[in-house]
């Protein structure tokens, strides 16, 4: 186990990456994302930015999937559960959610110290650990092409939203 210190102040044990190779270091856990809190990393990063990193609260370490950006499109257990598994061999993994209503799993308990919150549920911790997270009104056009932009330099798009939905929203 190792301790993860969140935004409130509360210290957590959370179970290392289960990915270990003996000639790699392992990875240092970073908690769950707060909600929107790399928004303007994401949304600042220059057009040929696909061989850098993001940012640098992010630790890298020559893991399997080292430069390689997921674009999360999901909600609930399924997506977040295998972008986490790619989190952990390195890839750098980017949640597009809704300032409004996030992701459902934010509001799974349970929660630091037994209080319900934004950014405190341990189970959306343990699932988007290392994860980056971008706030967008996906309903509006201008955050649909910005969205377009990230997946362009992007190397994988992964979606569990409703039936329809991504095509409703023309990505």
């Amino acid at each position: 186990l190792q301790t993860v210190s969140l935004e409130s102040g509360m210290n957590i044990k959370m179970p290392r990456s289960p990915i270990r190779a003996s000639k790699y270091k392992g990875r240092t856990l970073a908690p769950g994302p707060n909600l929107g809190q790399h928004t303007y990393e994401i949304l600042t990063m220059p057009d040929a930015h696909k061989n850098t990193q993001l940012p640098d609260s992010i630790p890298r370490n020559c893991l399997p999937m080292d430069g390689i950006r997921i674009v999360d499109l999901g909600h609930s257990a399924a997506v977040p559960f295998a972008t986490q598994w790619m989190a952990y061999m390195g890839a750098e993994v980017i949640r597009i959610e809704s300032r409004k209503h996030g992701v459902s799993m934010r509001r799974w308990p349970p929660y630091a110290d037994g209080v319900p919150g934004e950014n405190r549920s341990g189970l959306f911790n343990l699932f988007t650990n290392n994860n980056l997270s971008c706030t967008l009104n996906l309903t509006k056009p201008t955050a649909r092409e910005l969205v377009k932009e990230i997946i362009t330099i992007s190397d994988v798009v992964v979606e569990n939203l409703a039936t329809g939905a991504i095509e409703n929203l023309g990505l």
